[in-house]
């Protein structure tokens, strides 16, 4: 039988102790989950967040983030000259990384989703396009709406990244009328995240409804909710180039 020095003993107990408690970040969520080029904000992060603060890499310059005295917050810079799109965060401290996190980066201002807006009738007031709607689909049946005028033969672009920030839903848009009539619907239309594009034969208010399922796909059907269901809503009055010919220059 081999015998240990006590002193080992307490040095091993202490060195598994110590690893056992050791935590890799984890992001779950990003709130809001993108921004407009040239501003500042605060985002929240939801996940495993100990030890406070985290160290944060992004794959850009134009884009930072850092951590705030409150536990999952941080305070974002986007440059003037980042580039617009996707771009990846993952955070970290010593015992290592969270998974990557898409953050979107944009050219249109942001707005944030008031709640309660669930029906028609309460529905979010838009007052001007193009807009970025930051929101989340707070809890299992939430259905977010928002009001718009258009004009005769006005176009409305309407555009969600949801799936793309690895929210775990997929999203519905639903277009109604002024009486309450579905008049335009799309469920995928890049990727899971939906576009629709609908103009206008009569000036008039139009609400836009957003909606989602699980994803990954659970055994009930039902609209989703919950933390994690975030989003970019991105509203614009047109034009849009769907696609170019020749696609390629020669």
């Amino acid at each position: 039988m081999i015998s240990l020095n006590p002193m080992v003993i307490v040095l091993i107990c202490g060195f598994v102790s110590s690893f056992a408690l050791a935590e890799i970040p984890s992001a779950d969520y990003l709130s809001p989950s993108g921004g407009k080029q040239g501003t500042s904000f605060s985002v929240s992060m939801g996940g495993k967040l100990e030890p406070w603060p985290l160290q944060v890499w992004t794959d850009t310059p134009g884009l930072s983030f850092k951590a705030e005295e409150t536990k999952g917050k941080f305070a974002v810079q986007i440059a003037t000259n980042a580039p617009p799109g996707p771009h990846l965060v993952r955070f970290y401290n010593q015992d290592g990384a969270s998974a990557l996190r898409c953050f979107m980066v944009g050219p249109l201002a942001d707005q944030d989703e008031k709640e309660p807006n669930d029906s028609p009738d309460k529905a979010q007031l838009l007052e001007k396009c193009p807009v970025t709607l930051n929101g989340r689909l707070e809890k299992s049946g939430d259905v977010d709406s928002f009001a718009i005028t258009l004009k005769a033969g006005q176009w409305l672009i309407a555009s969600v990244d949801a799936y793309a920030l690895d929210s775990p839903m997929d999203p519905v848009l639903q277009l109604l009328d002024a009486q309450g009539t579905k008049i335009g619907f799309n469920h995928d239309g890049r990727s899971l995240d939906p576009f629709l594009a609908f103009q206008a034969k009569a000036a008039g208010r139009y609400v836009l409804q957003l909606f989602a399922f699980a994803y990954p796909p659970q055994s009930d059907v039902r609209f989703t909710g919950g933390n994690a269901a975030v989003y970019r809503l991105n509203l614009s009055a047109g034009p849009y180039a769907r696609y170019a010919f020749p696609d390629k220059m020669l």
